[in-house]
């Protein structure tokens, strides 16, 4: 970890090395209080989506709390950004297992929908900005590589949850052999698949499943929206499909390793993918110091009250797997 916060705080000094940083100061200096006002509370609309859209996923499996469920989602996106390495999809099964006795392979079933979810919706909007491009951005090399990449990855996940809903025996059958030969540990990866791919059909046979994609929808507009609200909090009025298709880009990176609290890999990422875009790097990394500054203390202002109603303490947070955990039987609804 003291490895990798180093490289944040380089690629830090980098960034202020080959930015005008008097300039970048005189921006951030005349910031909006309103414009962070409606940051924060877009930043808690949308951990109650989040919250609610996977009660939605959950559902067919067993009915939890909005309240439980969007404080989980908060405390694993904080355990995620202290650790500075992307757990959030392990975090969030384990502190359901922990918390609600929902078997860890059932709960991964229920991210992997959500986060395929969210793919095909940032994908969306993010052509839809392309459509919308000058021709001069919108044949960035870098935008398009990208897209293209989350397309890929998206359609095979999706094409993975078709299988796994009708020909459930045959998946079963083809990973059942391949985990088998892991030393060890393949007995008991047979049985975490059987209930993965058991979660994923239950759950991708959801009806409320088009409402999750609403609320999906619903959901990554207000984040996109949260962008052009940090631009305008340093003065900066930027055309909205630019927000959009750089907020997506931006989003993306964070499937990337970071580093602790995200240091530097946040400015960088976000400085990339505007100035890609053509706007001016000083403007772009004065918002994307500003939106991890007081991002960082939004969600630490959202995990601390998370934490306060499930009586969490941060080292149960981040270490879910050392809770006591029920026997691990399927709690599926019986096929008749």
């Amino acid at each position: 970890m003291i490895l990798s916060l180093l490289v944040g705080i380089s690629i830090i000094a980098a960034l202020f090395w080959f930015v005008d940083m008097t300039e970048v100061w005189v921006i951030m200096r005349r910031v909006s209080p309103s414009w962070l006002v409606a940051s924060f509370i877009a930043s808690g609309v949308a951990y109650i989506i989040i919250g609610l859209k996977w009660k939605i996923i959950v559902m067919p499996i067993r009915p939890v709390s909005l309240r439980t469920l969007t404080s989980l989602s908060v405390l694993s996106n904080f355990g995620t950004t202290l650790i500075g390495m992307r757990v959030e999809e392990l975090l969030r099964p384990l502190l359901l297992r922990a918390k609600e006795q929902v078997p860890f392979a059932t709960g991964l079933s229920s991210i992997f929908i959500d986060r395929l979810l969210d793919l095909l919706v940032i994908l969306g909007l993010a052509s839809v900005a392309l459509v919308l491009f000058p021709e001069n951005l919108a044949s960035s090399g870098l935008i398009i590589s990208a897209l293209e990449v989350v397309a890929i990855v998206s359609f095979t996940a999706l094409l993975l949850l078709f299988l796994a809903a009708w020909r459930e025996k045959q998946v079963l059958t083809i990973v059942n052999g391949v985990v088998s030969w892991v030393p060890l540990v393949g007995v008991r990866l047979r049985g975490q698949v059987k209930y993965l791919v058991e979660g994923a059909k239950t759950m991708g046979s959801n009806p409320r499943l088009a409402l999750a994609a609403l609320l999906t929808l619903a959901l990554w507009s207000i984040r996109l929206i949260n962008y052009y609200f940090y631009f305008g909090a340093v003065g900066v009025t930027v055309p909205f499909q630019v927000v959009i298709l750089g907020g997506a880009i931006h989003t993306l990176s964070t499937a990337l390793p970071a580093t602790p609290a995200r240091l530097g890999t946040h400015e960088i990422f976000w400085t990339v993918a505007f100035v890609a875009l053509g706007l001016d790097s000083n403007q772009a990394l004065s918002a994307a110091l500003l939106h991890h500054i007081f991002g960082l203390v939004f969600l630490t202002v959202f995990a601390l009250a998370s934490a306060t109603l499930l009586n969490l303490s941060l080292k149960e947070v981040l270490s879910p797997s050392k809770a006591s955990q029920p026997n691990e039987q399927s709690i599926l609804p019986e096929r008749t």
